[in-house]
């Protein structure tokens, strides 16, 4: 949405408001918010009774370098991508932590062994 308004309006940040001057921020909170309400979830906000799923942006990924906390999802959506991504936690579990997935280690080798099986076709 961002994007498309940037180039209509020939200028950056078209979706930032008053209330939220970082549209990395608001894009993000707008997403968790009204994609949980709309499966139904109890997801999408911080409070007591909601899903814990959580992403750990790294800091001192160069991609995140000159931003401080309020602009720091500015930078991931718009510049970083998921090379910053540190942590993940799904459901109140770490699945992703310091960037290695936990069943990285147990699905390696099953992973190549079926590579190897498909190049073969």
């Amino acid at each position: 949405m961002e994007y498309q308004a940037r180039l209509r309006k020939r200028r950056r940040a078209v979706l930032a408001d008053r209330q939220d001057a970082h549209v990395g921020t608001r894009l993000w909170g707008e997403a968790a918010r009204e994609g949980a309400r709309s499966i139904g979830q109890p997801a999408g906000v911080i409070e007591i009774g909601a899903r814990a799923d959580w992403v750990v942006l790294d800091g001192d990924h160069p991609s995140m370098v000159g931003t401080d906390d309020r602009g720091a999802l500015d930078h991931f959506i718009f510049g970083a991508g998921s090379a910053a991504i540190r942590d993940v936690m799904v459901g109140g579990r770490w699945v992703v932590k310091d960037g290695r997935h936990a069943l990285e280690s147990a699905l390696a080798a099953p992973f190549r062994t079926l590579m190897r099986e498909r190049l073969r076709l």
